[in-house]
């Protein structure tokens, strides 16, 4: 195809085939292995493909039917979980990013999913040290590209409670929201590309009093 068909076309043809058919026609020839693993690629697939939005409840995940197609259907099909089911339990967290799940489970085991491609992959567990420095925190982020915990910078303000550990991602942040009071509160974001913190300040009204963050997450 790349002999007679310019990349840019390639490229429109393969974004509009199924993860199936993909992962077969990785194999094909370096060309289109090349072009499919491409991160630009990626976005594009994403940009020009249906969306879809899975839910979590009841210790699974349910593929859900957002646009109507299937209105005789009432449960909403049940997707395959690489892992044994009864590593879910109550406590199990579920984070997401461009279709690709960050989910915790039992045992401290912290997996890597995209239920579209059936990819999956679990952690190694963070090396944790201790001191006896009471102000001291820190964060550490996963490297894909060595396999390996990087820690980040220190957390500057460990003295501050977080409502949501679990935190919002956007755009390559991670988004808290911290407070002492109800009176005393901001938002505190984390760079994973530069690792570092930034604060922005809430509006002094009572709407910011009670807010919390609320998401859904698609492929």
């Amino acid at each position: 195809m790349s002999k007679s068909l310019p990349e840019e076309l390639s490229v429109e043809i393969l974004a509009r085939l199924s993860m199936k058919n993909l992962a077969r026609f990785r194999c094909v020839c370096k060309t289109w292995r090349d072009i499919i693993n491409h991160r630009g690629f990626a976005k594009r697939y994403r940009d020009i493909s249906p969306a879809k939005f899975v839910s979590f409840y009841d210790k699974g995940f349910y593929l859900l039917d957002v646009e109507g197609k299937n209105p005789g259907i009432t449960t909403p099909p049940k997707l395959d979980f690489p892992l044994d089911q009864s590593m879910i339990d109550e406590s199990t967290c579920v984070l997401h990013c461009d279709g690709t799940l960050c989910v915790t489970l039992k045992h401290h085991t912290l997996m890597i999913w995209n239920p579209s491609s059936k990819h999956f992959k679990v952690l190694p567990n963070p090396v944790v040290t201790f001191t006896d420095r009471m102000d001291s925190s820190t964060a550490q982020v996963f490297e894909f590209k060595t396999g390996s915990w990087r820690e980040s910078l220190r957390i500057p303000y460990p003295d501050w409670h977080y409502r949501e550990r679990r935190g919002i991602f956007f755009d390559q942040h991670l988004y808290w929201i911290a407070y002492r009071s109800n009176v005393d509160r901001f938002i505190l974001s984390f760079n994973l590309s530069t690792h570092e913190y930034l604060k922005f300040f809430m509006l002094n009204i009572y709407y910011a009093k009670h807010l919390d963050f609320y998401f859904i997450f698609f492929l």
